[in-house]
């Protein structure tokens, strides 16, 4: 998760310059739900936690002038997926703020998944100069120009041999 004001300095009152280019697509929403991504909208009740965390989080991001957040734990099933998606859509609801979500869980990619993704172009593919950025980054309706998900398709079987151009 990537959070940053994309202002220049600006006051954060003041709407974040929009991410371009990418693919605007619109996500199902039981889907989401199914896999208990709530964020997306700031009604739903079981998003607040999610925004008590992005309170905390950027007031901890402009304490330090950190701009990047990697969500990562030892095992998996722990919730990583299902809390960056969640936090990455509740920045996104902020229009002073914008959000790059990167899956680069190579082994064992889920955020693609958790969102509906139909396969295309992925991060890997965008790592070896296989692809452009817009034609990897999805992003969303209802948040476009301040979501932008980098998915990763398929578990590479050899992920720490990976060849960078």
């Amino acid at each position: 998760v990537q959070p940053s004001s994309n202002n220049g300095g600006a006051p954060l009152s003041q709407p974040a310059k929009p991410i371009e280019g990418g693919n605007v697509i619109r996500l199902n929403k039981w889907h989401l739900q199914s896999n208990r991504i709530v964020a997306d909208d700031g009604t739903d009740a079981r998003a607040r936690s999610f925004e008590m965390l992005r309170t905390q989080l950027i007031q901890r991001l402009q304490e330090t002038g950190f701009q990047s957040v990697g969500i990562t734990s030892p095992t998996s099933g722990c919730g990583k997926t299902v809390s960056a998606i969640n936090l990455a859509f509740s920045i996104a609801r902020l229009p002073e703020r914008t959000v790059t979500l990167i899956d680069l869980d190579m082994r064992k990619p889920q955020v693609a998944a958790y969102l509906g993704l139909k396969a295309g172009p992925s991060v890997e593919n965008l790592l070896r100069g296989e692809a452009k950025l817009t034609d990897v980054a999805i992003m969303p309706e209802g948040v476009q120009g301040r979501l932008r998900i980098l998915p990763t398709y398929r578990a590479s079987r050899d992920a720490a041999r990976t060849r960078l151009p």
